[in-house]
């Protein structure tokens, strides 16, 4: 058997590395960077886009129009309807910066001409724009299908589906007025058309 001084002798080395090494675990655990018990989840961020995000953008507004200035006056005119545009909402009138952006996004998308209307919606409230607007009937709805790519006209407009690339849940719809205007000035005056 060992003797009580080898006993002693043996305990103390012992009893001195378990203390050094408790307090170097206590230094390491202190340090936050260091701890090796703490669980660190780092979450990544995700800046893919996203198709989710890009639609939310795009439901401010179910209906885009834009009037060319040409028909209105000298610059172009920016309207959007929000939600459900069966009703008789008013649109909200999207001015500078606002309107520059939807006429750059809807354009580029266009054929680039500067036609006198451009619409943007899903099919169902572009059905309720071009019945309000221009009283197109429940029997014609077909006219406005994002799949129809040949022209077609309704009372004296002109008009051309595209399916939007950036949602395909939409359509634009570019249209131009092709009824003329005459203007006269009396009985000798010749007639001006526009």
């Amino acid at each position: 058997m060992l003797s009580a001084t080898k006993l002693v002798l043996l305990a103390i080395p012992l009893g001195g590395i378990a203390s050094a090494g408790g307090l170097g675990l206590g230094y390491i655990i202190q340090d936050e960077k260091l701890n090796p018990f703490k669980k660190e989840i780092k979450e990544k961020k995700d800046v893919s886009p996203s198709p989710l995000k890009d639609k939310e953008k795009d439901l401010k507004f179910s209906i885009e129009v834009i009037y060319n200035g040409g028909m209105y006056g000298d610059s172009p005119i920016c309207k959007g309807w929000e939600g459900d545009a069966s009703g008789r909402k008013e649109p909200k009138i999207l001015e500078g910066n606002d309107c520059q952006k939807l006429i750059k996004s809807t354009w580029e998308e266009s054929s680039g001409k500067l036609l006198e209307q451009l619409i943007r919606a899903d099919q169902k409230n572009v059905a309720s724009y071009f019945k309000r607007f221009f009283s197109l009937p429940d029997n014609k709805r077909d006219l406005l299908d994002k799949n129809k790519k040949e022209k077609w006209s309704h009372s004296g407009w002109e008009c051309t589906n595209k399916e939007d690339k950036n949602n395909t849940e939409k359509v634009i719809i570019e249209c131009n007025n092709t009824k003329q205007i005459v203007v006269s000035f009396g009985p000798n005056s010749s007639d001006l058309t526009s």
